[in-house]
């Protein structure tokens, strides 16, 4: 089954703004909870001989360390309409917002919706830049098709695999809890109580001061898994808290961090010589080696 989708790079980004519309303008409404059934990949087109090596033979999505972009929830439901892009000019399209139900494991997609088109539904699973889109049709009281993969970068492998939708109670427990996924922290703690914490607003209380663009300065001495912090640095968008960065001026603090991250989540992952990272589906957490043993700490929301 073939169809054309739109990139959906910055564009999928913008359709997250939202809007209320007249009574007669509303689409035939998605609604429930689905689990979400898939079958293996398999590569559905081949990388076009004439671009560079690095875009052909890479190994099928469920292989490869960064699978969590191409995977799609255990557990959704469509929570209601939203406005967002249809594709071509200023032209506007309602689509059905999908979230993933509290305690069922989250998707690491910061966009994610449904649409109904005629017979066939089409799905959407994005991070902006990556992801997976399907087009799904009725199946006796389930929806059936096939998912494909998309970059918004050089032409690439595209992998393919079936789909399910299978209609569930929402009360039901979700077919895998978000209790499988490493716990990493998504609050940094400070002196006097406070916390500065991913997705949620800057506490009033904090003391702040502009660095640059959307990025604040705090004041306070970190406590806890990350104290003795030199600088916090934070960045605050619609949705909150996207970005914390720490910053250790002292020489060889870098080691007792490590230390200390590894007690608390196990062996790192290494993003280059210098760099180890802590990884799950929805938050990212790094430790640099700067020079003469300074570190820096980034914790951040990989979704957005």
């Amino acid at each position: 089954m073939r169809y054309i989708v739109l990139p959906v790079g910055w564009l999928a980004l913008a359709a997250l703004a939202t809007g209320t519309m007249a009574a007669q303008e509303r689409p035939a409404e998605l609604t429930g909870c689905y689990d979400i059934a898939v079958g293996a990949w398999y590569v559905a087109k081949e990388a076009e001989p004439d671009w560079p090596d690095w875009t052909k033979g890479r190994p099928l999505p469920d292989q490869s360390g960064d699978s969590a972009v191409y995977e799609l929830p255990p557990r959704i439901e469509f929570a209601g309409p939203f406005r967002g892009f249809g594709g071509l000019g200023d032209r506007v399209a309602w689509r059905t917002q999908i979230v993933v139900p509290e305690g069922a494991l989250p998707s690491a997609h910061s966009l994610m919706y449904g649409e109904d088109v005629g017979d066939s539904l089409r799905l959407v699973f994005s991070t902006g830049y990556v992801g997976v889109r399907a087009t799904l049709g009725r199946s006796g009281g389930r929806w059936a098709g096939i998912g494909s993969t998309f970059e918004d970068l050089l032409p690439h492998e595209v992998y393919a695999r079936p789909v399910e939708l299978i209609p569930v109670s929402c009360d039901s427990p979700p077919p895998v809890s978000i209790d499988a996924m490493l716990p990493i922290t998504r609050s940094v703690e400070l002196e006097g109580g406070l916390a500065i914490t991913l997705g949620e607003p800057l506490p009033e209380a904090l003391e702040t001061t502009p660095a640059r663009r959307n990025i604040v300065r705090v004041t306070g001495r970190t406590t806890g898994l990350f104290a003795g912090a030199g600088s916090v640095e934070v960045v605050v968008g619609e949705r909150g808290v996207t970005h914390i960065w720490l910053y250790y001026a002292d020489p060889g603090v870098h080691s007792s961090l490590e230390s200390r991250l590894r007690d608390a989540y196990g062996v790192p992952e290494h993003m280059g010589g210098q760099t180890a990272a802590f990884l799950n589906r929805i938050t990212s957490l790094s430790l640099a080696r700067l020079r003469n043993g300074e570190a820096q700490v980034d914790l951040w929301d990989s979704r957005w």
